[in-house]
């Protein structure tokens, strides 16, 4: 299996709003091209583009897995309206009746008219290669899938885990975090949460090594300028 990360997430939250950059991932096995996650309305251009650079029409992704039904990671769901979509049957149910502001009613009305596998069962392989893990805590049905691509092995987490900060903390308190990690680890050796980049953990250290950076840049018309500069970058140190 290959497994590219298209669109990184990226961590932070402004007083004006969330940034709500999470991670999309691009796998491809025999017959299937699939897509882990699908992004908030701002990356709705940035994934198409990424997949146009790779060739892939929209028709050619054959099965989503989400992570969780937040909108930030589920609300470009109508370009696939072909697709299987995979998620826990425990977070369906709770997408249709909680109160929860962060679930979309738009998008859950758009899945209901999809294909749809509801997983439920831990530890399920939906497919040769790829393994779902329950990992409640952030949404009750929250599942983090386990790709094996070969000589790693990636587990997408979707926000069970948001950041290499809330990794870091895991790694040494008794929270959700930390006991979704005692079940993810011992499968996984890269972690890519839902807002940050690929991480691994030293196993001696026990510190959250980032595999590249995790940069966004801002560009501004009309020769804007913010404190002097144009574009702006933020990178997560």
């Amino acid at each position: 299996m290959t497994a590219e990360l298209l669109l990184m997430g990226f961590p932070g939250v402004p007083d004006r709003c969330g940034l709500s950059w999470s991670s999309i991932v691009l796998c491809s096995i025999d017959k299937y091209k699939i897509l882990v996650d699908l992004g908030a309305p701002m990356a709705r251009r940035p994934l198409l583009r990424e997949l146009a650079k790779r060739s892939i029409s929209l028709q050619e992704i054959n099965m989503i897995l989400l992570t969780h039904l937040h909108y930030d990671h589920i609300m470009n769901c109508d370009l696939f309206p072909d697709a299987l979509y995979v998620f826990s049957e425990t977070e369906w149910i709770y997408a249709n009746s909680s109160e929860d502001t962060a679930i979309s009613k738009w998008s859950i009305q758009a899945l209901n008219s999809f294909q749809k596998q509801l997983l439920k069962k831990d530890h399920e392989t939906i497919i040769p290669g790829v393994k779902a893990l329950f990992t409640p805590g952030h949404t009750p049905g929250s599942v983090t899938y386990v790709l094996d691509c070969g000589s790693d092995k990636m587990a997408i987490l979707g926000d069970a885990i948001k950041n290499r900060g809330e990794l870091q903390s895991g790694l040494t308190n008794n929270s959700a975090v930390s006991r979704n990690l005692q079940k993810i680890m011992p499968e996984a050796n890269v972690l890519l949460p839902g807002h940050d980049c690929r991480l691994r953990i030293n196993e001696l250290s026990r510190e959250v090594v980032p595999m590249e950076e995790n940069e966004v840049k801002f560009v501004f018309d009309g020769g804007m300028t913010v404190n002097g500069q144009n574009p702006v970058c933020l990178r997560v140190d």
